[in-house]
C-alpha cells in the first residue's frame, strides 16, 4: 500500500500526476527534458495499468507514447548538445 492506495490505484494516480506535470513543463518550456521524462514515466505507468487490467488498447497506445517520448528526448538532447 502506498499512501493508503493499492498498487493499481497508485500506478493510476502517479501516471496521471506525472502526465499533468510533464505537460506543464513542456507547454511552458520550463524544463523540456524533465517534462519528457515525466511523460515517459506516465506512459510506463499507464502501460502497466493496461497490462494488469488486460486492456490491450491502453497498453498499446502507451507503448507508442513511450517511443514518442524517447524520440522527443533524443531530439531535444541532440539539439542542445
Amino acid at each position: 500500500m502506498f499512501f493508503g492506495l493499492d498498487g493499481l490505484k497508485f500506478l493510476m494516480w502517479s501516471g496521471s500526476i506525472y502526465g499533468i506535470v510533464g505537460a506543464l513543463c513542456v507547454a511552458t518550456a520550463y524544463d523540456l527534458v524533465f517534462g519528457y521524462v515525466l511523460f515517459l514515466l506516465s506512459s510506463l505507468s499507464w502501460t502497466w495499468v493496461g497490462h494488469l487490467q488486460r486492456n490491450l488498447a491502453m497498453s498499446s497506445m502507451n507503448i507508442v507514447f513511450c517511443v514518442i517520448n524517447i524520440i522527443g528526448l533524443w531530439t531535444y538532447v541532440g539539439k542542445v548538445s
